[in-house]
């Protein structure tokens, strides 16, 4: 958007800023990842892609469509697509980050469209942690509020990028489009709204897709947020 307090607004331009607390249960979380890797099956190493399938990466950053299990290189690439895995049988669907940037694989517009949604963004968690968030601990364990994440993201336009990622991805049950038609439903971190059961594969990259017993719950919070307008560079220079 034009800034039109810089010395050229024709040229000079600032940008929207989202800013949102987000509380998170880590203890409700932990105990819907520990419940479907029960439900799933899934045993020793292996349990720790029950979390993986919630979000779309490991607790080291490694992306579940890359890999089945955690260790991908130092620092983690983010260059990945899904294209290797258009039937959902390594990263569910509704995967946290599937989700919110699908890659090109939503199916409901053309990459270059799809592009245009997303925003630069970062978190920075708050609050104090009295538990080690690396260990291996029971859920009991771990905290059920006061902690969470602080997310920020600038957007050229609200309404196109972070509002429609919310709402149209994020919150939209029948996004992206499988090739079977089905509906993925709410991404299991953010989502807002009535869940279901969700469809995950319990072997890795293979076709036998199944039913989880019960719906994720909802273990995020938001608890205040605001838009700015951040001003231009060359606003700034010219204090």
């Amino acid at each position: 958007m034009p800034d039109p307090a810089a010395p050229d607004p024709t040229v000079h331009f600032g940008s929207y800023f989202v800013f949102r607390k987000l509380e998170q249960n880590v203890r409700l979380f932990k105990e819907a990842e520990h419940d479907l890797a029960h439900d799933l099956g899934l045993r020793g190493e292996d349990r720790e892609r029950a979390g993986a399938m919630l979000v779309g990466r490991f607790e080291d950053g490694t992306p579940l469509t890359v890999q089945s299990a955690p260790g991908s290189h130092h620092p983690v690439g983010n260059d990945f697509s899904y294209d290797s895995d258009k039937l959902g049988q390594k990263c569910p669907f509704h995967a946290h980050i599937r989700k919110t940037n699908p890659r090109g694989s939503g199916g409901a517009e053309a990459p270059e469209e799809e592009r245009k949604h997303l925003m630069a963004r970062r978190g920075q968690t708050y609050g104090r942690r009295h538990d080690d968030p690396n260990a291996d601990l029971p859920p009991r364990l771990r905290p059920a509020k006061d902690v969470g994440l602080l997310f920020m993201a600038f957007n050229s336009n609200l309404g196109n990028q972070f509002e429609f990622t919310q709402q149209i991805w994020a919150d939209n049950p029948a996004f992206p489009f499988p090739p079977d038609g089905s509906r993925p439903g709410l991404d299991p971190v953010i989502g807002q709204g009535a869940r279901a059961p969700q469809k995950y594969a319990p072997e890795w990259g293979h076709n036998n897709v199944v039913e989880a017993t019960d719906p994720i719950p909802q273990g995020v919070t938001m608890k205040g947020g605001e838009y700015f307008f951040m001003p231009s560079l060359a606003f700034l220079r010219s204090l």
